[in-house]
């Protein structure tokens, strides 16, 4: 009866963990379902480190992953990766993608960036049934494709040194050496003799200096003086001016007066001249005195 009832038990369980593991997976379908994709092609020159399932981020954020990546049909030397990202990453004319990769670790991921939020969407190329994102060349590809030419062009530039560095060139290179040599030594002598003539410089500005402060004070001196000459030749001028004057008016006067005094001296001298002949008869007139006897 025992053994009946765990059987019971351990059928029930089984039962319980199908329904469970059903029910999950009937979840999982249901996000997957409600969660929409869009597919698109990129076509890089080389993909070292991409495989499929690597994230695929726009600005930054990661919206998708690679599914496939294999070489273009239309062109071998192009390899192209289809990817995955959320129908509501917003894919536009103006999208751009690159290759980088993730920190130190050189783990590679398809970023995607740029376009305009009102620009058109990508045309679907009718051949794939999906669009193509252009690609951008990040500035470590660059690097990396232009490492060749760089490193042909630093070996030439080596073997061109190797065949400069003969002994006759040692022997040019030195004598050119000796020259800057003594050139230097010349240019001190001349670099002395022109902190000498700076120096003769500065001391004659100097002097033209106080110069024109003599200038200056001369300068001052001669306007006092003009100002003097002019205040003089005013003063002379209202003092011609008082003698035209004087001349004009003061002159009749004083010759009038002048004929009426010698007029008066006349008449004093004769005046004089009678009382000096007969002062008895200029003082008593006709009358004749009497004398008593």
């Amino acid at each position: 009866m025992e053994t009946k009832a765990n059987y019971v038990l351990i059928g029930a369980f089984t039962i319980l963990a199908v329904i469970a593991g059903l029910g999950f997976f009937l979840w999982l379908a249901k996000v997957q379902i409600d969660k929409s994709y869009t597919q698109y092609d990129v076509v890089f020159d080389q993909v070292s480190g991409l495989g499929q399932s690597s994230t695929v981020t726009f600005n930054g954020v990661n919206v998708g992953k690679v599914l496939t990546i294999s070489l273009d049909s239309a062109d071998p030397s192009k390899v192209r990766v289809r990817i995955e990202v959320s129908a509501a990453t917003p894919v536009r004319v103006g999208t751009e993608a690159t290759l980088a990769s993730q920190g130190v670790t050189g783990v590679a991921y398809v970023g995607l960036e740029g376009g305009a939020a009102d620009a058109p969407r990508l045309k679907v190329d009718i051949g794939t049934g999906v669009a193509v994102i252009p690609t951008k060349v990040t500035v470590v590809q660059g690097l990396l494709a232009d490492a060749p030419d760089l490193l042909a062009k630093a070996i030439s530039v080596l073997d061109d040194m190797g065949g400069f560095t003969t002994p006759e060139n040692a022997d040019h290179v030195a004598k050119i050496i000796a020259n800057l040599d003594e050139a230097s030594g010349r240019l001190n002598a001349v670099m002395d003799d022109l902190t000498k003539a700076s120096a003769s410089f500065s001391a004659a500005a100097d002097k033209i200096a106080g110069f024109a402060d003599k200038l200056d004070s001369v300068a001052g001196n001669a306007d006092a003086t003009l100002s003097d000459a002019r205040k003089a030749l005013a003063d002379a001028r209202t003092a011609i001016s008082n003698i035209n004057s004087f001349a004009d008016k003061g002159l009749p006067q004083i010759t009038a007066l002048s004929q009426q005094a010698k007029k008066l001296v006349a008449d004093l001298s004769a005046l004089t001249a009678r009382i000096e002949r007969d002062p008895a008869r200029f003082f008593l007139g006709n009358r004749t005195p009497e004398y008593t006897r």
